[in-house]
């Protein structure tokens, strides 16, 4: 009984301590939608500043409440859908293989970039690593979207 006593003072007292350091400490799970680094909404992501480039791989997904869908594909290729968790770290991908279901886990690290020392989390900017935020999503990409999204 002491020891579980113990335990759980020990547990509040570093929790404590890394709040009063103002460190926010991620344990992989899912965020709300309050602390997504990603608002809701649709993005395409490519590991090419520019769309459609044979050869780079782009992310197309739907983002609500900190969870999202959608697919990883290469252009004039095929795609394969996936789920995700999204974190301040991590987008943390479950890819379904489209011929025999099975799930693979894919990390893309999350680069938080803006102005934390004011802690004004409207002027922090999530980054996919690797990837660039691209405007413009295509017909193509919705559709894309759309298939995963009634897959899933």
């Amino acid at each position: 009984m002491l020891s579980q006593v113990f335990t759980s003072f020990w547990a509040k007292l570093n929790l404590a301590v890394v709040a009063s350091m103002g460190v926010v400490a991620t344990t992989g799970m899912p965020v709300t939608a309050s602390e997504s680094p990603l608002a809701d909404g649709v993005y395409l992501y490519g590991q090419a500043p520019q769309p459609e480039v044979i050869g780079s791989e782009y992310l197309v997904f739907e983002v609500e409440n900190g969870e999202a869908q959608g697919a990883i594909y290469y252009p004039a290729s095929e795609f394969n859908c996936f789920t995700a968790d999204i974190n301040n770290q991590s987008m943390n991908l479950a890819i379904v293989d489209p011929f025999d279901r099975a799930v693979y886990p894919y990390e893309i690290a999350v680069n938080m970039n803006g102005d934390i020392a004011g802690r004004d989390r409207a002027t922090l900017v999530a980054e996919l690593e690797g990837y660039h935020e691209l405007e413009a999503i295509s017909n193509n990409d919705r559709r894309i979207l759309e298939t995963c999204q009634n897959d899933l």
